[in-house]
């Protein structure tokens, strides 16, 4: 017997929890920006391992809770029309900086 088959349907939602919890454990700003996104490479797993219990619906239940979680605009990482947007004349403006003005424009 695996230790799936022991933990039954809790081994996905313990997951998804323990992603959601890495995700918010403060690092040092030097290693900020190597920070996986967790939750989506767990979801990520569990899409491919049982497409039957993960899909659509449990990835868009994950991105209102991860939002809520880390304080972000709800649904602001899902809509591009959120994104902040600066002018390409603006000296501070770079593809680092505000990489949403240097993709295709949305109407």
């Amino acid at each position: 017997m695996s230790a799936r088959d022991r933990l039954g349907g809790w081994l996905l939602p313990l997951s998804l929890l323990l992603a959601l919890l890495l995700g918010l454990l403060p690092l040092h700003a030097q290693l900020q920006p190597l920070r996986p996104y967790w939750l989506a490479l767990v979801l990520a797993y569990w899409v491919i391992e049982t497409p039957s219990r993960a899909g659509l619906g449990l990835a868009f239940a994950c991105g209102l809770v991860a939002d809520l979680a880390y304080g972000i605009l709800l649904l602001q990482t899902g809509n591009p029309r959120t994104a902040p947007r600066c002018s390409r004349s603006s000296a501070a403006c770079s593809p680092t900086t505000c990489p949403s003005t240097w993709a295709r424009p949305i109407p």
